[in-house]
């Protein structure tokens, strides 16, 4: 989670993008 706020830092964009991914890992790992 670290990385995400340094990636928030750097782009509000890029942080969205990395937390979207991550939601939809987590959907998969709940599927499955």
């Amino acid at each position: 989670f670290r990385r995400l706020t340094l990636d928030y830092e750097r782009s509000a964009e890029t942080a969205e993008a990395m937390v979207y991914i991550a939601s939809i890992y987590l959907m998969q790992n709940r599927i499955k």
